[in-house]
């Protein structure tokens, strides 16, 4: 990946603005919005150039073809790295 910026991938609610913050002060990172409202092809396609995926928790908040899965990582093999985030409820 040299030379290259690490694409972090985010769907739905925007992320905690001190990730937002302290993605900002590193050009090597980028942050990829990706709205739901999207057609499934176009955001297939903005996630195959992301290399981290950082996916909701809550499975009810996500639609089905973007939890996690075996069959997803598959799809998407740029992908580096998937975190979650919620409170664990």
């Amino acid at each position: 990946m040299s030379g290259q910026r690490f694409r972090v991938g985010f769907m739905g609610r925007p992320m905690h603005q001190s990730f937002r913050d302290t993605a900002a002060k590193h050009a090597a990172l980028e942050v990829v919005t990706i709205e739901l409202d999207r057609p499934e092809s176009e955001i297939a396609a903005m996630l195959a150039g992301c290399h981290g995926y950082y996916a909701r928790a809550s499975r009810d908040e996500l639609p089905r073809p973007w939890h996690v899965t075996p069959d997803f990582l598959g799809r998407f093999p740029k992908l580096l790295m998937v975190a979650s985030y919620g409170a664990g409820y």
